[in-house]
This record gives structure tokens, C-alpha cells and sequence, in this order.
């Protein structure tokens, strides 16, 4: 009798540590910031045509759709991108959305939500040839829950494509 509730609770702490292993209450929020120069592409996305060097600020926002507070620790942006950035969040209230302030990580109650900006200047030049694109349909958040840390892909609220110029370098002068 004893061993048999001893199996009943080790199966019963797997299954809780599964779960809040994979617990992924972080969602799309309601809001996103695009690009200055950019325009709605012909299936909803919205289009930003590369231009080195110039400011670059894309954001979006997050939700924790979940029941329990998780804790926001990064956007670990990795890889080749077309911009260099700085991260900054700000929170919405009551009067509509705060100015952004340098990102920290915070503590996403349970049904907020928090604007994340990227703000910098279009790079990287010459990771790219002419006429190429870059998309993006979500974007990385680290995050935590009790103990167990990892990284989730949080839907932008519209896509984004940055599109090289088709007649010349990326790394050309103009405009």
C-alpha cells in the first residue's frame, strides 16, 4: 500500500513538472509599432524598405493569457537581422500607452499586457543582396515560470518584411 502511493505522488510531481516545464502563457497582445516608412503589403504584412543606416523601430506586445504571474527576462534577438537595436518596453494604462523606457525584465501578471519596442537603426548591410527580403512573423521572449526558463515565439500582431532595394547594394548611399 505504501509503495503504491509512493508511485501515485513521484507520478503525480512528474506531471506537475512537466507541465509547468511547458506552461507558455505568453500571447500576442493587442498593439504593435511599425516601421516609419513602411506600407501594407498585398496579404496584411507590413512592408519597410531597408535604408542603411537610418532609424529602425519595430514593437509589439505581449500577454500573459495564463492563469498564473510569469516573469519577462529578454528578447534574445540571435542570427543575421537587418538592424541593430536596443530594447525598451513601457507599460499601458489607463491614458493609453507610456513612452518607452530602457528594458528590464519584469513581471507579467496574469491577463496584462506590455509593449515591447526595438528601436536602433537599420544594418548589416552587407549580410544581403539586392531584391532579397527578410520577414518575420515572431518574435523570440525569454521567459520564466517557478524555476524553469525558456524561450517562446510571440506572433507579431502584423508581419513584418524588410526588403532590400532591387537595383543597387543594400549598402548603397540614398534615401
Amino acid at each position: 500500500m505504501l509503495g503504491l502511493g509512493f508511485v501515485a505522488l513521484a507520478a503525480a510531481v512528474a506531471a506537475t513538472v512537466t507541465w509547468a516545464g511547458r506552461f507558455q502563457p505568453v500571447t500576442t497582445g493587442t498593439t504593435g509599432v511599425h516601421p516609419v516608412v513602411s506600407s501594407q503589403g498585398a496579404l496584411g504584412e507590413m512592408v519597410a524598405p531597408f535604408r542603411n543606416g537610418k532609424p529602425f523601430q519595430v514593437g509589439f506586445s505581449v500577454r500573459n493569457s495564463g492563469h498564473f504571474a510569469v516573469r519577462i527576462l529578454d528578447v534574445p534577438l540571435t542570427g543575421f537581422h537587418p538592424f541593430v537595436v536596443r530594447k525598451f518596453t513601457a507599460r499601458s494604462d489607463e491614458r493609453g500607452t507610456r513612452q518607452p523606457v530602457p528594458f528590464q525584465p519584469f513581471t507579467l501578471e496574469r491577463g496584462r499586457e506590455r509593449l515591447i519596442v526595438l528601436r536602433g537603426r537599420y544594418a548589416n548591410c552587407h549580410n544581403w543582396v539586392a531584391g532579397s527580403s527578410v520577414g518575420y512573423v515572431a518574435m523570440p521572449v525569454r521567459m520564466r515560470f517557478l524555476r524553469w526558463t525558456h524561450t517562446v515565439y510571440v506572433k507579431l500582431f502584423t508581419p513584418l518584411v524588410i526588403r532590400m532595394p532591387a537595383h543597387r547594394s543594400p549598402c548603397a548611399t540614398g534615401r
